[in-house]
């Protein structure tokens, strides 16, 4: 892995740095005396990239409303994504880390990064766009750039209540029920927001190019999930499964060898990340 640039005193932009994952990305590149600015993720004029790393995390990321709103997904995913790309290409920019989603292989586990995208949803069409725009810049115009596909990012500071670990925390700690909406039996794979983090980092500094996946290459059912944050919790939640959501991938999960080996970036495991999580959320309710 070859460094290119140290984040201490050097220039860098971030879109989305008020969203769950790119709060945490600004807190420690302030915390590395970067020269960090915050830029929106949908503008008409963009500063002077030359000389700068530009992550890109500004999206709507929350799949069921993208489902309800298309057009809004793919104008903020699609749109924000080619503007700031050729304001980057006009620029002498160091270095672009553009973020997508494990949503855009579709159904199936194991999944490489020259495996077929094959989501066909909206939010995982406007990635899979993102994905294929960021290709496109860095083969046709030689741009220095990375992309990340991420599986399901869980942390602190989540509180998104249509995404499963921080509703079941919440109701969890609360000894609440817990409703599933799928039967209980859909496989993912969650990936700690410290680890995604140290993933940005490691992208920005080097030259790596081309697409990265980041997950911990060991998949839960949805149920197993639930009981296990249950069971941290201490909890006497029961669990109610509605089998409701429809037309649900059954199985989702990416091989992330390619990151291990490259950028020697290795995730904690879920359990833990689980624990620091839950801690987080206690925390909070005693701030409350």
């Amino acid at each position: 892995m070859v460094f290119i640039l140290k984040y201490k005193g050097g220039k860098v932009f971030i879109t989305g740095a008020r969203g769950f994952v790119g709060s945490h990305l600004l807190q420690i590149l302030k915390q590395k005396r970067a020269e960090v600015r915050e830029i929106q993720f949908q503008q008409d004029y963009y500063p002077n990239f030359d000389d700068a790393i530009v992550f890109h995390l500004g999206a709507k990321t929350i799949v069921g409303e993208a489902k309800q709103n298309p057009l809004e997904t793919f104008n903020a995913n699609i749109k924000s994504t080619y503007e700031l790309l050729e304001a980057c290409r006009r620029a002498k920019v160091r270095k672009v880390v553009i973020a997508s989603s494990d949503k855009v292989y579709g159904e199936g586990l194991n999944k490489k990064e020259e495996d077929r995208l094959d989501g066909y949803a909206p939010y995982e069409v406007s990635k899979i766009c993102t994905d294929k725009l960021a290709q496109c810049y860095m083969k046709t115009y030689g741009m220095n750039l990375a992309i990340t596909r991420c599986v399901n990012i869980y942390g602190a500071g989540d509180k998104h209540m249509s995404r499963l670990i921080p509703y079941t925390i919440s109701q969890a700690l609360k000894d609440k029920p817990i409703e599933i909406r799928s039967d209980g039996h859909t496989i993912r794979d969650y990936v700690y927001v410290k680890d995604v983090i140290d993933a940005y980092l490691k992208l920005g500094e080097n030259n790596l190019k081309g697409a990265f996946n980041f997950g911990t290459n060991s998949q839960v059912e949805t149920i197993a999930l639930v009981k296990m944050i249950i069971r941290l919790c201490k909890s006497k939640s029961k669990i109610n499964i509605l089998n409701t959501a429809k037309n649900e991938i059954h199985e989702q999960g990416v091989n992330s060898m390619k990151a291990q080996t490259l950028l020697n970036w290795k995730p904690i495991a879920l359990e833990q990340g689980l624990k620091e999580t839950i801690k987080w959320w206690e925390n909070e309710s005693e701030r409350n």
